[in-house]
């Protein structure tokens, strides 16, 4: 390795280590403000999600995008669109439902009510495949869904309570499944 090679990456290296310290203030910072505690995230996708909010803030640094987040909700709200993992679909994992209507259906039965909470819901496709096994089963009466997601944005998406056709169409398979 030549010296100028040598002196590249230890700067690499500083600055790596330096945008460390700084995503780990970033996420303090936000346990702090918001409430929201991303601090034992994989720190692989945040740091995708994190450059993906920052080119659209048009920020060069991770200290820079802290001070936009931190003093602004909408950029935090779109911070977490960034970081969220909002991947939804009626039915998408057959074996899940299907563990759902021989185990979890018959406990629910003995109970006169019960209160199902789906956190993470993104747009809600699950939470109303959830729903439709229930009233298949017979039980929906009784049980109260809540859904929640941290990304207001997507949660409005789910609260619409519409979805393409081409999106439903493609739940078939799975639902037959």
């Amino acid at each position: 390795m030549t010296p100028i090679e040598g002196a590249a990456l230890k700067l690499e290296t500083a600055r790596t280590e330096l945008e460390d310290i700084e995503i780990r203030l970033l996420l303090e910072g936000i346990r702090l403000c918001y409430g929201y505690d991303f601090r034992e995230y994989a720190l692989a996708p945040i740091r995708r999600g994190l450059s993906a909010a920052m080119a659209r803030e048009h920020v060069p640094t991770v200290s820079a995008f802290q001070d936009r987040v931190l003093h602004n909700g909408s950029v935090m709200q779109q911070f977490l669109g960034a970081v969220g993992v909002n991947v939804t679909t009626m039915f998408r994992d057959p074996e899940t439902i299907r563990c759902l209507r021989e185990e979890v259906v018959p406990l629910l039965r003995t109970y006169p009510s019960c209160r199902l909470w789906v956190a993470g819901c993104a747009t809600g496709e699950e939470v109303y495949a959830l729903a439709v096994v229930l009233e298949e089963e017979g039980v929906l009466g009784r049980c109260s869904v809540y859904a929640t997601d941290l990304n207001e944005d997507i949660l409005a998406v789910a609260r619409l309570d519409s979805y393409p056709l081409h999106r439903i169409v493609r739940c078939d398979e799975a639902y037959i499944a």
